[in-house]
């Protein structure tokens, strides 16, 4: 995975016009994707956030996310980053309030918390409730509108359930577990009704909260489409748990969210099944070791 020296950061940002104070440069080497970088400007004393890709094949993503923020930044309650330069080298924003919720340690392999992780906080789980609310209800035709794919719940599915496949040989599923991922795909009753506009990579990571621990910014868009809504609770619930999981729901509910008797069950499934997830990404990004990291995550959500 391609890491980035410090010392290389002031190089960059100079390239495209930033003087940054050096001492206080603050790196986080935790993304897939991007290397992060808080830093400040000598020129307005702001905390600025600059992205560096890791890799040629994000950079399209780059202008894609670009997009999606402009889509998102009016319909939301909570803050979105303000992309300011987008270039295939670097983008830059000034920093929103707050601090991740947790933060992965790529050296620990798991989070480091910033909330407690065993009681997360009433008001951070309600204000994620009522932020996916809002976001899942974006009208379909404004993302149509903004040039974005808009497929059905059972064109979602067809795509799954070719990944599943694709990935079957590559991770060595076993038969139960397989057989699990089957009647998952065809389970009519589990399925949400339609799909919904989601972030994609929605976890504590990508979270910020305040002093009062309510949510007061969400990064990292990258992966934001037109999907399953269930896509962005599995990674609480495997943070948190099911009881944390259903507190969720139901906050998600009494904010307006669409609930149905099957969700829970099938954000469940959709855990035991994020392996495909993440073979695909291995596979996308031709690294062995996060293939290795994939046939791992079998153990996930077993």
């Amino acid at each position: 995975m391609h890491t980035l020296p410090l010392s290389e950061i002031p190089r960059i940002a100079a390239r495209h016009g930033f003087d940054l104070q050096t001492d206080v440069l603050k790196l986080d080497d935790s993304g897939l994707d991007f290397i992060t970088t808080l830093a400040k400007s000598r020129a307005d004393e702001q905390t600025w956030v600059l992205r560096f890709p890791r890799r040629t094949d994000v950079i399209p993503g780059l202008h894609h996310e670009r997009n999606i923020l402009n889509l998102v930044k009016t319909r939301l309650q909570v803050p979105v980053p303000n992309w300011q330069i987008v270039t295939d080298e670097m983008v830059a924003y000034v920093a929103l309030e707050g601090i991740p919720a947790g933060t992965i340690d790529p050296e620990l392999g798991d989070y480091v918390w910033h909330i407690d992780p065993n009681a997360p906080p009433q008001a951070y789980i309600t204000s994620v409730a009522h932020f996916l609310v809002r976001l899942h209800g974006i009208d379909r035709s404004d993302v149509q509108n903004a040039g974005f794919a808009t497929p059905s719940i059972a064109e979602v599915r067809d795509t799954l359930a070719t990944n599943m496949d694709q990935t079957r040989k590559l991770l060595d599923v076993p038969y139960p577990r397989w057989a699990r991922w089957r009647d998952w795909i065809e389970n009519d009753k589990l399925w949400p009704p339609e799909s919904r506009f989601i972030h994609g990579d929605f976890h504590p990571g990508h979270t910020l909260v305040n002093a009062h621990d309510t949510l007061s910014g969400v990064i990292d868009w990258t992966e934001a489409s037109m999907d399953d809504p269930c896509k962005d609770f599995v990674v609480f619930h495997a943070a948190f748990g099911e009881s944390v999981l259903q507190n969720m729901m139901n906050q998600y509910q009494a904010a307006g969210g669409k609930v149905w008797p099957g969700m829970k069950r099938h954000i469940i499934e959709r855990w035991n099944a994020n392996p495909v997830e993440y073979a695909l990404f291995a596979l996308r990004t031709g690294n062995p070791t996060h293939m290795e990291n994939a046939r791992a995550s079998m153990e996930w959500g077993a």
